[in-house]
């Protein structure tokens, strides 16, 4: 089995090849780079409770550094995150309407992600990318950034610290 796994993706990526891989071929496969990618996520807070909150993320990934609405986002994958509205959680308290901002750099390796062997880089966005349907539907991708829709941004975790976990975050995108 593992044999022809291994024939039929060289064909395929030798099929890519041979016939000529445009940019749009590059993104579809890889991922829209420069561009906001939207999905809502189902928290469980980091207290192992059944409190869940609600959140609309977003996510975007740059091989270089860009400037968004007075914001630089340096290259990698800058994932942006606010409660959704009427969520009354421990959580959506602690945001209090603020929005929170994290890039996990290109090819480094993250502390808030310890234990996680992951790098941020276009294959693991790629990876990301088509693990949520929600990334590749048209209308949520969008050239416009989240700092556009929602409140100002948290400057100082600590009163989120309790209450969130990025690791957490990523096992609630992956498991859902």
């Amino acid at each position: 089995m593992k044999k022809l796994t291994g024939i039929i993706a060289a064909f395929l990526i030798a099929g890519i090849f041979f016939s000529g891989c445009t940019p749009e071929d590059k993104e579809l496969l890889l991922g829209p780079e420069n561009t906001w990618c939207k999905t809502e996520l189902s928290y469980k807070n980091a207290d192992g409770e059944t409190e869940i909150t609600s959140l609309d993320v977003w996510v975007y990934y740059t091989d270089s550094e860009k400037k968004e609405s007075g914001k630089t986002l340096k290259p990698g994958l800058t994932v942006v995150l606010a409660c959704k509205g009427g969520s009354n959680t421990t959580l959506s308290k602690a945001l209090n309407g603020c929005y929170v901002m994290k890039t996990f750099e290109k090819d480094k390796s993250d502390s808030e992600l310890e234990g996680v062997n992951w790098k941020s880089s276009r294959a693991t966005w790629a990876a990301l990318y088509w693990a949520k349907a929600d990334f590749r539907k048209s209308e949520n991708q969008e050239t416009k950034n989240p700092f556009l829709y929602t409140g100002s941004e948290l400057g100082d975790f600590s009163s989120i610290k309790d209450n969130f976990s990025w690791k957490r975050l990523l096992a609630a995108y992956l498991l859902s």
